[in-house]
Parts: C-alpha cells; sequence; structure tokens
C-alpha cells in the first residue's frame, strides 16, 4: 500500500473571526463550531464576505485551538471561525485518487496523537508540522470508498443506538411528571416533608493530594463514573484508593444513593451497587424513610436541580450543601404509587443496560473495522 503525507494532499487554512447573526438571509452561511464537529444537529449562522473561509462536505475540518483541538469533522457546509482549520485537497491531486472521507476517518484515528504533539503553554495549538507530516495509507480509490462506506453503515446504527438511549431517558422524565406532575408545583397536592426529615445528608470527603492515595482497593467515585453512560446505577470505578484514604474520605455502602451537589456536574444522582467512597463533590443519602423509594428519589433530585441552577446568583457555581437540601421540602405520594413508578423505571434500566451493551459492542466493532481497513487487512488492494 503506498503512503502519502498530509502536506502533500491538502492545503491547510485556518478560519477567521465571524460574526454570529441570529436571523439567516443571503449573506450569510452557516456557522461550524467545534461542537458541529461531533454533533452537527444545532444550527448557527454568521455573516460572510471576502476573507470568510468557507467550507464544503468534501472537505476536512479539524479544530485547531483549545482543549478539544485534534478533533476532526466532515461532511459540512459553512464557513469556520478562528479556531478551526480546513484541510482542501490540492488542485493537483484529484478527487480521482483521493476520497476524502476516507482520509478525514484515518485522520480521526490519529486525533489523540494530534492533541498530545500540541504546542501553547496556556491555550493548546496544533502543531502544524506534525499534522502535515502524517503518513496516510492510500490503497485504491475503489477501496477507499469502501472502507467509508463500511464505516458510514456502522456510524449510522451507532448514531441510532444513541438516539434510542436518549429516547429512554426522555421517557423516564415523562413517566414521572405524567404521575406525580411538577414537583415543585405540586400540582396534585400531595404532602410534603424536609429532606432532612426523611434521611440523613453527608457530603462526601477529598483526600488530598489524591495521587498520594490511589492505588489501593478502595473504590474512589469520581463524578465521571457517573457519567459514562445513562443509567442510575454506577457499578465500577475508574480508581480505587488506599485505606488510608478512607479516614480523609466518607465510605458509603452498597445502595446509597449519591448525588452530584456542586458546579458543572450539579444535575445527576445516581445509586452505587457496591461500598465506595466519595469526595466532596458528592452528597449521600443515608437511613432513607420507608416512606420514599429510593429510586423516586434519584429522579426527584434530578428535578431539583434545574430550580437551584435557575435560582443560583448570576455568575456563580451553584452549590448544594447539606443544610440546603435538609431543610428543602419534598412531594410524598403513597409508597405504593413510588414503587409501582420504580417498577417500570427498574424495567426500563434493563433496557437501556442492553442498549448500551450494543452500543459498546457497535463502537468496537467499528474501531475493529477501523484498524483493519487502515492497515490494508480489510481488503486485499
Amino acid at each position: 500500500m503506498k503512503f502519502r503525507k498530509v502536506k502533500d494532499l491538502f492545503d491547510i487554512v485556518k478560519g477567521r473571526k465571524l460574526k454570529k447573526v441570529e436571523t439567516p438571509h443571503q449573506a450569510t452561511a452557516r456557522y461550524i463550531q467545534i461542537e458541529d464537529l461531533r454533533d452537527d444537529s444545532n444550527l448557527k449562522f454568521c455573516e460572510v464576505d471576502e476573507n470568510t473561509v468557507l467550507v464544503n462536505k468534501e472537505d476536512i475540518i479539524i479544530a485547531w485551538d483549545g482543549a478539544n483541538a485534534g478533533t476532526i469533522g466532515f461532511g459540512l457546509n459553512g464557513a469556520i471561525g478562528s479556531t478551526l482549520a480546513v484541510l482542501k485537497l490540492k488542485d493537483n491531486v484529484g478527487k480521482e485518487k483521493i476520497d476524502s472521507h476516507y482520509v478525514a476517518r484515518f485522520l480521526k484515528s490519529k486525533e489523540r496523537h494530534l492533541r498530545d504533539n500540541c504546542t501553547g503553554a496556556t491555550i493548546p495549538h496544533i502543531s502544524r508540522n506534525v499534522l502535515e507530516n502524517i503518513n496516510i495509507p492510500l490503497p485504491s480509490i475503489d477501496t477507499q470508498k469502501k472502507i467509508n462506506s463500511i464505516l458510514n453503515r456502522v456510524e449510522k446504527v451507532i448514531k441510532l443506538r444513541k438516539e434510542q438511549i436518549s429516547a429512554l431517558s426522555s421517557l423516564k422524565q415523562s413517566i414521572f411528571l405524567d404521575m406525580f406532575g411538577d414537583p415543585l408545583l405540586n400540582s396534585k397536592k400531595y404532602p410534603k416533608a424536609k429532606l432532612g426529615d426523611l434521611c440523613k445528608v453527608v457530603r462526601g470527603g477529598s483526600p488530598r493530594p489524591i495521587k498520594d492515595f490511589l492505588g489501593g482497593t478502595i473504590p474512589w467515585i469520581k463524578i465521571s463514573d457517573g457519567t459514562k453512560e445513562d443509567s442510575i446505577y454506577i457499578t465500577e470505578t475508574k480508581e480505587k484508593i488506599i485505606e488510608e484514604g478512607i479516614k480523609k474520605s466518607r465510605l458509603v455502602p452498597k445502595g446509597s444513593l449519591i448525588f452530584a451537589n456542586c458546579g458543572v456536574s450539579l444535575g445527576f444522582a445516581r445509586i452505587i451497587t457496591f461500598d465506595g467512597c466519595i469526595h466532596d463533590g458528592w452528597l449521600a443519602f443515608q437511613d432513607i424513610s420507608d416512606k420514599l423509594n429510593d429510586i423516586f428519589l434519584l429522579n426527584l433530585l434530578n428535578f431539583f436541580t434545574k430550580h437551584f441552577r435557575s435560582t443560583a446568583p448570576d455568575g456563580t457555581q451553584p452549590n448544594l450543601n447539606t443544610t440546603i437540601l435538609k431543610n428543602f421540602e419534598v412531594i410524598l405520594p403513597s409508597i405504593g404509587l413510588q414503587n409501582e413508578y420504580a417498577e417500570f423505571i427498574t424495567s426500563l434500566e434493563g433496557k437501556n443496560r442492553k442498549l448500551v451493551e450494543s452500543l459498546k459492542e457497535l463502537e468496537n466493532l467499528k474501531d475493529a473495522l477501523s484498524n483493519k481497513a487502515f492497515n490494508g487487512e480489510l481488503f486485499n488492494d
């Protein structure tokens, strides 16, 4: 198989600063931003002039600056801002030899390499030299198109799985509202009680510096452990701490309900399926009254999140300390109704788990196919 460097095939052009507009008109184009390289469903628009860098569906777009530097996108029409760049096929190369979408998929496999070799002490920037000297495996144009077609089909199924998982999440919210109404408005006139009278609310603790306490056998529950997939449970942790870390943290037992309580992470509750330690970004709810079903309480807390975010002073990070939550009043539907809701959610959780497992299998399949394709093992060429 032949190899060609990026600089031999593409011209790299940085984007320009753009002026966003709310209403599109004749002198506007789609405003492509970094988030659009992953999800192109949110349309924005900008003004266009003779200096605007325009891209089409055959071009490869790369995030040039910032935390997402190295992210690759393609298949988009519009204008790119100053944090993006475009790889345009050189005039002397010709589309009859290069499928740009095939190249884009190969460059996506190099995103980590590009990030690891960024320049800039404060704000990361793509190293033009590193990008230009990436070697691209080039089978025949027919093989390039076949590889792109196969990976495209797998990606469509992956997208469908993600949409199904998202739909299940929305269904959970809809069922809650149908059964209990808005818990803050309490339109169904349920009795209410303070959370502190229904359970014990405690905050986690963080041994510092945490690196000195890692490497043990005690699960160390981080926010990222609860955001890996859309589930009400946390079943494992990426990191573990040593026994000494327990003294400076809070060990909570299997089955505990925990809640992310501050900053950008505020907003979700999870039930842990093991004994583990929580840091000070979590609250735990213990000794929950038999008037409350823990799965009902978990979803109730998610509605609180919207309220506390909307009522936090401008310019501040919302922070739900134990005092605030102990004094916060919650609705108390009958325990029978709560249990009925929990049974339905548990059923949906099983469906969600199967979809998540299927998604992982599809993503692994895509990675395996990509590796074989770019190593020349998928087709004899």
